[in-house]
């Protein structure tokens, strides 16, 4: 969900600044910093922006609310299956999924990820006194007839990512930047003046798998002066979905160890199927159960597991999930066909897997009746 997630971020990012150690790369940013609008950004407090997303078959709305001083941000997205919320307030970094459980991010990536974001919302590539960074000239890359200049920038604390502004124009062009997995690419055109300010109001986030871009247009953007001393904090609890039969406070059920592998009986719907239980894992059914249940999913969104090989992972909502006498209602679940992604379970022990249920599991009663996952009739293979 990060590359969703970043897409969003990067429409109003890739504003440059006029203070760096190296003077061509100074150069470059200040005439940038002309053509994005010069001193009209100067006096801006927050910036509200309203976008259409489409990605992998999902479209839906998105909203970014960002401080234009400090880069705290916080961004949301609906695609249908697939909804959810992101954010730094210079502190902490969090998410929160489809359910509404929100997780803090404590995990250097992500950290360095937020610290990047954070860096280009505050602007700091016009302004250096709000956060410390490397910045210096990479040269000059054709592209067809044009002349691109490229910037590398590394904010303290955060990864390097590459600026390639149009050496006739002086807009920025796109941005490059390398996580711990894959090298992401976003592409901005469609520049629009707004109060003064040029801002690219369409993008395109790629990682060179075109099926799975991430495209983004602009539909307003507004400049505001104040905002609520909590308006990048992660968010509350969502209203209770969960809970244990008759009120109890824990539950038993029975699990089978294979492999070091827990299975256990899930009902999903009132049907039952054999899962895996894994303290990671998300919520995943098969395409088979997804069509036993009468669900479609939507989007085709890549996903992967712990290998390079990837996949393309849909979105449905099992309207509800039982594990002995615990339960959870309007469940987001990925359907993909875990043969893709984990064909070494059922070829070594040699038993089908309809899902994966976990992390969201005991999220979801993390500090609440506790669900014990006890075994007193345990039957090890």
């Amino acid at each position: 969900m990060r590359r969703i997630l970043t897409a969003l971020f990067l429409v109003l990012l890739a504003m440059p600044a006029t203070a760096a150690p190296d003077p061509h790369a100074a150069d470059v940013l200040a005439h940038a910093k002309a053509a994005m609008g010069g001193a009209a950004w100067d006096g801006i407090r927050f910036t509200r922006t309203k976008m259409h997303i489409e990605t992998s078959g999902l479209k839906g709305p998105g909203t970014s609310f960002e401080d234009s001083r400090t880069g705290a941000f916080v961004d949301t997205y609906d695609l249908g299956g697939l909804k959810g919320a992101s954010g730094f307030d210079g502190a902490t970094v969090w998410e929160q999924d489809s359910s509404g459980q929100v997780a803090i991010q404590g995990a250097d990536d992500q950290r360095q990820a937020a610290i990047n974001e954070a860096y280009r919302r505050s602007h700091v590539f016009w302004y250096a006194d709000r956060a410390p960074a490397t910045i210096e000239y990479a040269g000059e890359s054709p592209d067809g007839q044009r002349k691109l200049h490229v910037v590398r920038i590394t904010p303290k604390g955060g990864r390097s990512f590459d600026m390639w502004i149009d050496g006739k124009t002086f807009l920025i062009d796109r941005i490059t930047e390398r996580n711990s997995r894959e090298l992401r690419t976003t592409f901005f055109s469609d520049y629009r003046a707004v109060e003064g300010k040029q801002i690219p109001f369409a993008s395109r986030q790629t990682n060179g798998e075109t099926k799975f871009d991430t495209m983004t247009k602009v539909e307003s953007v507004t400049f505001e002066a104040d905002a609520p001393r909590t308006a990048f904090a992660p968010p509350p609890p969502p209203k209770r979905d969960f809970g244990i039969a008759g009120g109890a406070k824990t539950t038993t059920f029975a699990f089978k160890l294979s492999s070091n592998h827990i299975y256990l009986e899930v009902r999903l719907s009132g049907r039952p199927y054999e899962f895996v239980f894994d303290t990671g894992g998300l919520n995943v059914i098969t395409p088979t159960v997804a069509h036993e249940l009468g669900l479609t999913p939507q989007g085709a969104i890549q996903g992967s597991g712990s290998g390079e090989k990837s996949a393309e992972v849909g979105f449905t909502t099992v309207d509800r999930l039982e594990v002995g006498g615990a339960w959870l209602e309007k469940q987001t679940f990925a359907v993909i066909s875990l043969e893709d992604l984990f064909a070494d379970l059922a070829k070594v022990e040699g038993r089908p897997v309809s899902g994966i249920i976990g992390y969201e599991v005991v999220q979801a009663f993390h500090r609440r009746p506790r669900l014990r996952k006890l075994a007193h009739h345990a039957r090890r293979h």
